[in-house]
This record gives C-alpha cells, structure tokens and sequence, in this order.
C-alpha cells in the first residue's frame, strides 16, 4: 500500500525543475527589457521633442517676455522685482563662475575618461604583441592565447566605448555652453547692478499720467494670458513626471513570474510567451502612457488659446503705443525693454535648466 500511494503520490507531482525556463523564456524576457526600454526612450524623446516644439512658439510671440516688459513698464520702469531677485540670486551665490567652473572640471574628467580608454586599449594590444612574440620564441608552448582570456572583457570594453562616445556627444554641448558663457552678451547682463538695469527698463508711454483710475484704466488686463501660461508650465512639469515615473515602473517590473510559469516543452509555449508579454504592456504600462498622451493633446489645446490670447494682447498694446502722448518718443524704449527683458529671462532659464 505504501509503495502504491508514493507511486500515486509522485505522478500527482509537477515534474522536477518544470518552471526552469529554457532558452526561450530567458529570450523572451531580454527582448521584454529590450523592447521596454527602447518604448520609454521613444516616449521621452517624443515628450522632449513637444515641449521644444511649444518654446519655440513662445518664443516666436515673445512670450512670457512682452508680458514680463509690459508690466515693468506699466509699474514705472526698471527691472521688475521677481526678475531682480533671480538675477540677485545668482549673483549672491557667485553662479556663473561656479558653472564655469564645473564645465572646466566636466572637460578635465572626459580628456582623463578618454585617456584612461585609450591607455586601456594600449595595454590590451601590448598583451597581444606580447604574447604573440612569447609564442613565436617558443614554439612548444600551448598555454591560452591571450586574446581568449581578453574576449570577455574587450566585449565590455566595446560597451564602455559606445557609453563614452555617446557622453562625448553630451560633453560637446555643455562644453559650448561654457563659450557662451563668456560670449553671449545675455549672460553679461546677469552681472550688472540693479541700478545698471533699471536703466536699461524705462517705464512705459503712459507713466506721466498721475490720475491713478485713468492709469489703471489705461492698462492692458494680461491675467488670463498669465493664467494659460502657468497652465502650460504645469503640464510640462507633470508629463515631466509621468515619463519619470514610467521610467521607474518599467525598471521595477520583474516579467520573469510570468514567464516562468509556462512549460517550454509546451507546443504553445511560443504564444503564451508572447501573450504573457502582451498582457504585461497592456495591464503595467498603457494607463501612464495614455495619461501622457492625453497631456500631449491637452497642450495643443492650450497653445491654440495662448496664441490667440497673445494676438489680443500685442494688438491692444500697439493701439495703446499709438494712442500715448509720448508713443514717439518711446516706442523704441519699449521695444528694447522687451530684447532686454527677453533676454535677461532666457539667461537665467538657461542657467538653471
């Protein structure tokens, strides 16, 4: 009875080692990181590519600058207080010299990451010749060709190659920024004094005008077009955070259960790795990338009505210049408090981006 209910017993088992994957599971798995990461990667680019393309366009408009410049000159000119306290901030904490400073060091670290490459590379090719020579000397060895024992790690090597190729792309970029730097008369502007600039921003046409309810009157109401431009700032930071977090999920989720679970030596096995791939895309994944679609089409929306917004603004203060007393003397004023504007504000979003 004993030996019946052990046979019994044993072919009610799962066979031994039935979830050891077999060379298609640890395929399917590879392909599943592979094709994830390459997915995230398309996402951000294309995330990436959308903010630029809205910049742009804001850009284009002047905006946020004319508005920046229209409210400075409104209040009675000089350099509003926000903008100050930014420009004021770095030079507090003596920014663009300790930015200097770090792009000298970034160029010093990639000059030694590539000399150590190289150095590396060199030693490899002695070992070779070495070696070669040793075996020609002495025709009776039969020790390990030294290129064998190096194969492992020359393949690693051509991984770290390609790391330091595509960081030498990324180092050329910051590296000119450094230029700019010293260069770009907007970063010049980031070193004058408070008073310096406040020259530079006279106040606006209607500034003579002491009636306070005729002033106030007078003015352009740019709140709704500030609102949008906030609401345009916040969508850029939340899809920011989505690709993050979608980053993050991919790197944490672990498909091996999964796939785990299928027996290779099934004649379906082949679908059910594919459908166990399909189901995890569709149930892990596809919620975060449609909320950053649905962020995509949101700013297409929001751009539309910025733009349009921004029309009734510049015409309004066309018509308000032309309609100054003083709209001679200065509408050239305004339009350099704008380009000084403009560019004391893409300094410092360059610099702290």
């Amino acid at each position: 009875w004993n030996s019946e209910a052990a046979d019994s017993s044993s072919n009610s088992r799962p066979p031994l080692f039935a979830n050891l994957m077999g060379p298609e599971g640890r395929s399917t798995i590879a392909k599943f990181k592979r094709d994830m990461e390459q997915f995230v990667s398309q996402v951000s680019t294309m995330v990436d590519e959308k903010t630029e393309l809205a910049r742009k366009e804001l850009a284009k408009a002047n905006l946020p600058h004319s508005l920046t410049a229209y409210k400075q000159e409104q209040s009675g000119g000089g350099i509003p207080v926000d903008l100050w306290n930014r420009v004021d901030k770095i030079q507090r904490s003596n920014r663009l010299s300790g930015l200097k400073r770090d792009l000298w060091n970034l160029r010093d670290i990639a000059d030694q990451a590539q000399h150590i490459f190289q150095q590396i590379e060199k030693d490899l090719q002695d070992d070779v010749d070495m070696d070669s020579l040793f075996r020609q000397q002495n025709g009776d060895f039969r020790g390990t060709d030294v290129q064998q024992i190096q194969r492992s790690f020359r393949q690693s090597l051509s991984n770290y190659k390609k790391l330091l190729l595509k960081s030498q792309d990324g180092d050329s970029i910051l590296l000119k920024r450094l230029e700019r730097l010293d260069q770009d008369p907007k970063f010049r502007l980031l070193q004058f004094g408070k008073a310096q600039l406040d020259v530079l921003l006279p106040p606006g046409g209607n500034d003579d005008d002491k009636d306070p309810s005729r002033k106030a009157a007078a003015m352009i109401d740019t709140t709704p077009l500030s609102r949008l431009l906030v609401d345009l700032s916040n969508i850029f930071h939340n899809r920011d955070m989505s690709v993050e977090t979608l980053k993050k999920m991919i790197q944490d989720y672990d498909i091996q259960p999964a796939v785990a679970q299928i027996d290779p030596a099934s004649p379906t096995a082949l679908q059910q790795y594919e459908s166990a791939v399909q189901e995890a895309q569709s149930k892990a994944f596809s919620g975060m990338a449609h909320e950053i679609q649905h962020n995509l089409k949101t700013q297409d929306a929001l751009m539309r009505q910025i733009m349009e917004l921004n029309q009734r603004f510049m015409e309004a203060r066309r018509k308000k210049k032309q309609q100054s007393r003083v709209a001679a003397s200065s509408g050239n004023a305004n339009t350099s408090s704008d380009s000084c504007i403009a560019m004391i504000e893409d300094a410092l979003d360059e610099i702290d981006t």
